[in-house]
């Protein structure tokens, strides 16, 4: 059968082997839509012809998105192995916790449960002020937020109405003061520390991978798809934007005129200086390192240290 049209390429002979194709191939065969791939001369590759045989229409969108987020992973390398693998199913799994809160009954000092307790208390808050919040401006609010969420009071909700996510992994901190204007996809990953008083404002599709910190005061404004992968880090007051206003020379006032929007993304272990600045449609290379008060306008290599404004490249880690 004939295959013309590629539409993506999963896999290189030289690069991966056999078990990364295995379960890239098995993750496209369970998108909706899809139904089926072919394996050609060791890759995995879906055609057009698969897309149109079997996705609608209003659907198709939707289907581009979710396939480009399975291939990223396998074409450019990043199989996250700082990634833990799933747990086991455990069919003594009720007893072991009951036995370990008896156990924490009798072993953990009284302070310390008072301490949890409190921690329970400020997070059950959160959701319940962030329920009511998006009750009150008629968001069709999607919530996914883990157990062990430590958040601090005093963090404030902007929402509108229209769709809304929000979905926080385990291990994140989230400290006072923070602002979340959600209009768009928000995702937390693990291990993710959010400090003091951050302005995050999602109007597209905003990703952080895991751990992923942001420095007291950052500005995070993303209003179409911004990603942050494993360990990309930013310090105190750091400005992270995908978009700006465009000037056509005439005397309309600035927040009047159209609007750029250009992705951004900010690589592996990469590390921006207390108030530096990433403007729109950057890359910060993997282990990457911007100097303080550096304003970054192109792309950043991998290991690269920059400084400046523009930021230039002054030597490598």
């Amino acid at each position: 059968m004939a295959e013309p049209d590629l539409l993506c390429v999963i896999g290189r002979d030289a690069d991966v082997d056999d078990e990364v194709i295995a379960r890239a191939r098995k993750d496209l065969e369970r998108l909706p839509g899809v139904g089926a791939v072919v394996v050609r001369d060791g890759n995995v590759v879906v055609t057009w012809r698969h897309l149109l045989d079997r996705a609608s229409a209003p659907e198709l969108t939707a289907l581009l998105a979710l396939l480009a987020a399975k291939s990223y992973a396998v074409v450019d390398q990043d199989l996250e192995p700082w990634a833990p693998p799933p747990p086991s199913r455990r069919t003594l799994a009720p007893a072991r916790a009951m036995a370990r809160r008896s156990r924490n009954l009798l072993t953990v000092a009284p302070h310390r449960r008072a301490l949890s307790i409190r921690r329970r208390w400020w997070r059950q808050r959160f959701l319940a002020r962030l329920r009511w919040e998006a009750w009150l401006h008629g968001t069709d609010l999607e919530l996914r937020v883990s157990k062990d969420l430590y958040v601090e009071p005093g963090t404030r909700f902007q929402l509108a109405a229209g769709k809304a996510s929000l979905d926080i992994g385990p291990r994140c901190r989230i400290q006072s003061g923070v602002l979340f204007r959600l209009r768009g996809q928000l995702v937390l990953g693990p291990g993710c520390e959010v400090r003091h008083d951050v302005s995050i404002n999602v109007k597209g599709c905003l990703r952080f991978t895991g751990r992923n910190t942001l420095g007291k005061g950052a500005m995070i404004h993303a209003d179409a798809d911004m990603l942050w992968e494993w360990g990309a880090c930013v310090a105190d007051y750091v400005t992270v934007l995908d978009s700006h206003h465009d000037l056509d020379g005439s005397f309309v006032q600035m927040l009047d005129q159209g609007l750029t929007v250009l992705p951004v993304t900010m690589g592996a272990a990469c590390f921006v200086g207390s108030k530096g600045s990433v403007m729109p449609g950057t890359r910060m290379g993997r282990a990457s390192v911007a100097a303080a008060g550096a304003v970054v306008t192109k792309d950043v290599p991998d290991g690269a240290v920059v400084a400046g404004v523009p930021a230039t490249v002054v030597r490598r880690r």
